[in-house]
């Protein structure tokens, strides 16, 4: 059986560096100290997609917390990059899809991609300050999209899209024919072996 050649999606912010649990510490300490209503989860959700618009008043917060500080802090996830260089000898084409620069362009592209030059893994193609990462997939000819929102792989699935949940403790969990839940790389590394053989 010939090997099917995937194009695949690789969100930033949870999946590549692990920002995210350390963020919605800050962000919701920084709510009780400013006295405002501390997040409730389903609100920990919005916050880690992102929804500012409706926080105006957490935007600098944001941008300096998350953007700047805790980007060039967190750690990249065990084996990310060794799975990332295995794929890639596999044949597969890999995609940097992410929401970075939705909020403040340059803040938060800048040091994710000091991030992604300490890493050392350049990317076929790289797609920033994406809203709807299903659209970016349909128009691209992308398989399969590894993310961590809930809503983003909500959407790939409906599309059609092979979606893998890089689920965050505590985030709810998603029921959906397309989508395979993922704790770890190597986990990411098996569940797209599966797919090279899928027609």
């Amino acid at each position: 059986m010939t090997q099917k050649i995937l194009r695949i999606g690789i969100d930033f912010d949870g999946v590549l560096v692990d920002t995210e649990a350390d963020f919605r510490y800050h962000m919701e300490k920084h709510m009780y100290e400013q006295g405002i209503e501390p997040a409730t989860r389903h609100n920990r959700n919005a916050l880690k997609n992102y929804e500012i618009d409706d926080l105006s008043d957490l935007q600098d917060f944001f941008i300096e917390c998350f953007c700047k500080d805790l980007t060039m802090t967190g750690s990249f996830f065990a084996g990310a990059k060794e799975v990332l260089q295995m794929l890639r000898k596999r044949g597969h084409k890999l995609f940097l899809v992410t929401a970075r620069g939705k909020i403040a362009r340059q803040p938060e592209i800048q040091t994710a991609r000091a991030r992604l030059d300490e890493f050392g893994f350049k990317f076929d193609g790289e797609f920033w300050e994406i809203k709807d990462k299903s659209k970016v997939c349909l128009d691209n000819g992308l398989d399969v999209l590894v993310d961590d929102c809930n809503e983003n792989c909500v959407k790939s699935a409906a599309a059609g899209i092979k979606t893998l949940y890089f689920r965050d403790r505590g985030i709810e969990k998603l029921d959906h024919p397309n989508i395979t839940e993922v704790d770890n790389w190597f986990h990411i590394y098996k569940e797209i072996l599966k797919f090279e053989s899928l027609p």
